[in-house]
Formats: C-alpha cells, sequence, structure tokens
C-alpha cells in the first residue's frame, strides 16, 4: 500500500498548542498558523475590540517584528527567495501562510513566528495601513456582502445570507482614524490561546517548531463573537431584472443550520450527482437533450456555527423555457436518486478520481486545513474513502437528505432576468 498521502502526525504540545505535521520528500515546506480570532470577534465587547480591529491587525503584523525590526525586511527575504508569505482574516480564524525553501527553515519559521507573536507597532504603518484597508473597503462596500448586483440581491434579499457588516469585517472611517499602537497591543493579546494550531508539511526541522511554540505562552480566552445567522428575505419563486447579467438565470437553493458531517458531505453529494458533466440528470437533459444550458452549476457553503448555504444555479437561453424546469427539476431529481445502479456508478467515479488528488503538497495542506476548520479533524484519505462508500451508496440516506434540503417545501427559487 502506498503511503496515506493526508497523513498528519498530530502533537499536542506541551502548553497545549496543537501541531500537526505531514513529511513530504520535496525541497520547501509549507506552514499555516491558524489562531482563532476573526471577524466575529471585531466588537467593542471584547479587550481592545471594536469594529475591523481583527482584519487591521493581520495587515498590521506582517510588517515588522522582533527578528525582523526593518518594515518588510522578512517579506522580502521570502519572496526574492521564491517563497510566499499572506495572511487572511476569516470569520473565526486569522489564517497565517508561509512556504519557503528547505535550506531556509532554520531561518524562516522563526522569522514567521515573530511577526505572529511578536510584532512591532510603528504609529506611521498605523496610519499607512488604514489607508490602505480604507481602499479595500471602498471596493468592497457597494455590492457587499456580493460582488455584483446579481450577488447582492442573492444575498441580501432573496437570502439574508451576510455574517456580519462591513464594518465589522473592515472598519468603517471612523475606526480606522481611532487605531492606535495600545488598541492594537490590546488587541493582540487576544492571540495567545491554547486554541492556536499550526500545520506543517514538507521537509523542515520539527525541533525547530516545536521548540518556538512551546514557548509561546497561551492561557484559557474566551471571547464574544457577533454573527448574523441566515435567513429567507424571499423565498417563494419571484422573477427580477439585473443590469450586469446578460442572460437568464434560474435559482435554486436553500439555508442550513449546523450540520452533522454526514449532512454536510450528503448535500454536496446529491447536489453535485444531479448536475455534474459526466452524468448529472440535469446536465444532460438541459445541455445535451435540450441544448437550453451550457451547464448547470452547485455551490455549497458551510461554515459550522453560522451553517449552509447550497444554490442549484441553471443559465437559460430564453425565460420560456423557465416553466418546464420548474415542472421537471424534482421529478428527475428523484429519478435519478432511486437509481442504485447510477448512484453506485457515481461514487465509484468519485472514488476514482481521488487517485488524481492531493499530488502536490499545496493541496494536502489545504485539504487537512479546511477539514481542521469545518469539523475540527483531519481524515486520513483513507477514512475519506470509507465515508464516502459509507453514505453515497445508501440510498435511503440520500433520500433523506433530499426530503430534509431540497423539496420545494424547503428550498426556495428565484429568476434572475437580464435588464433590457
Amino acid at each position: 500500500m502506498p503511503p496515506d498521502r493526508l497523513h498528519f502526525e498530530k502533537h499536542v504540545l506541551k502548553n497545549g498548542i496543537t501541531l500537526f505535521t505531514h513529511d513530504h520528500e520535496v525541497p520547501f515546506f509549507e506552514l499555516r498558523v491558524l489562531i482563532p480570532i476573526g471577524s466575529v470577534h471585531s466588537v467593542p465587547e471584547n479587550p481592545g475590540g471594536m469594529h475591523g480591529v481583527a482584519h487591521f491587525l493581520e495587515h498590521i503584523l506582517l510588517n515588522r517584528s522582533q527578528k525582523y525590526p526593518e518594515k518588510h525586511s522578512f517579506d522580502r527575504f521570502v519572496m526574492l527567495s521564491g517563497g510566499y508569505i499572506n495572511a487572511t482574516t476569516k470569520p473565526f480564524v486569522t489564517d497565517f501562510e508561509l512556504r519557503a525553501r528547505a535550506d531556509l527553515a532554520e531561518k524562516a519559521i522563526p522569522g514567521f513566528f515573530s511577526h505572529i507573536f511578536e510584532p512591532l507597532f510603528v504609529e506611521e504603518d498605523i496610519e499607512l495601513e488604514a489607508g490602505i484597508v480604507s481602499n479595500e473597503r471602498k471596493q468592497k462596500e457597494r455590492y457587499y456582502p456580493g460582488t455584483t448586483e446579481f450577488t447582492h440581491y442573492m444575498y441580501t434579499q432573496w437570502k439574508r445570507d451576510q455574517l456580519y457588516s462591513l464594518s465589522q469585517s473592515l472598519g468603517a472611517e471612523s475606526d480606522l482614524k481611532t487605531l492606535t499602537t495600545e488598541k492594537l497591543k490590546a488587541f493582540h493579546a487576544n492571540y495567545f490561546q491554547k486554541d492556536i494550531v499550526v500545520f506543517i508539511g514538507g521537509t523542515f526541522p520539527r525541533e525547530v517548531v516545536i521548540e518556538y511554540l512551546e514557548r509561546v505562552p497561551v492561557q484559557e480566552i474566551r471571547l464574544t463573537e457577533a454573527l448574523e445567522s441566515s435567513s429567507w428575505g424571499n423565498r417563494s419563486y419571484h422573477t427580477h431584472s439585473f443590469r450586469d447579467i446578460e442572460h437568464t438565470i434560474y435559482m435554486y437553493g436553500g439555508i442550513t443550520g449546523e450540520l452533522s458531517e454526514a449532512e454536510e458531505n450528503g448535500i454536496s453529494f446529491v447536489g453535485k450527482y444531479v448536475t455534474d458533466s459526466t452524468h448529472g440528470v440535469l446536465y444532460n437533459w438541459l445541455r445535451k437533450e435540450k441544448g437550453w444550458s451550457y451547464s448547470v452549476y452547485f455551490s455549497l457553503w458551510y461554515l459550522g456555527k453560522k451553517g449552509g448555504d447550497w444554490n442549484i444555479e441553471i443559465p437559460l437561453n430564453d425565460d420560456r423555457n423557465v416553466e418546464a424546469v420548474r415542472k421537471e427539476l424534482h421529478d428527475r431529481m428523484l429519478s435519478a436518486l432511486h437509481n442504485t445502479t447510477e448512484v453506485h456508478v457515481e461514487v465509484d467515479r468519485l472514488l476514482s478520481d481521488q487517485l488524481f488528488r492531493f499530488q502536490t503538497l499545496q493541496e494536502r495542506m489545504d485539504t487537512a486545513v479546511d477539514m481542521y476548520l469545518e469539523r475540527k479533524v483531519v481524515h486520513s484519505e483513507e477514512k475519506l474513502r470509507e465515508l464516502m462508500s459509507r453514505y453515497f451508496k445508501d440510498i435511503d440516506f440520500l433520500m433523506d437528505i433530499y426530503r430534509r434540503y431540497f423539496t420545494p417545501e424547503i428550498a426556495g427559487e428565484f429568476l434572475a432576468l437580464p435588464q433590457r
């Protein structure tokens, strides 16, 4: 048997920080540090808290540190040697990412950790970064939480589907003007939690990673979270016109609460099974039989405490075709789910498809991190295959998923029309 490509060894360090390691023979390493602080924590109730502070802090931390006090000197060291460094503020976590050559690891790893845990705050950097974040917010504010008129409507009128305001995420202009070194230091103190999780893969000095992380002083910290739950704005079938689309789009989708792992995977399987281009019943009908659509798209977004959101998007050549789609959609989906032979063929196809996945270190790291962020667990390849076979070949399980999430009594729909 070949080695499991998703084998991550779990270590709980002396101070409680969790470390996952993945040995892989490549001349570089990838490092991810997950700090359990995100935009949901950017509220005044938390120490140093205010709107936009988590995201702003993420920007500032990569400027200077005790090991690299000259601004952006660590960035230059990493990038000029062909590496990569970045950070992202997510709803519940700030995700720091480093990729560097293995021969530079003993310098790059402590340097990266120093930016996260030993930053230097300089007033002139704060003033400059405020302008950068202000520009970032202005680019997003017109259609937030979407990126177009169409997606803005989807997430505010069809579904009320946003975790928090843009101001909570990025800070209003008034928030950015009041940020100080003292406020950032106070909020940065929240970083030192036992819930920190670190992933490292490739070729790396394990002892350097462990030695540094075990020196990080951490404690139990519980912060206030401010986030909204998704809800329907207008679930009933209706039409709406948009200036930024060129064709008719039929949208069918749903909102879920918190899901078990089986439920999340079941929704994903059903949605992809009926829409994929291999033998998806909706794809075959609308493209191959009717020629009404180029493709059919399924998406599922799931965020633990936030719940889930899924959509089937069907672009159509003519809005006169929509009644046929609405009339036949569910009969065709049910027929496909009752077809035990085709369901098993699809599961076997997905199992075969897994052979082509996890070829790169980045894909392995991304998969492991995503699993952890969703479920606080990292499954092996073998476990993923076992779960796929167990759940997806069970027709009763799939029908239960359909009844609870895909029926017209549960889901919502609308027709997007180009403005003429």
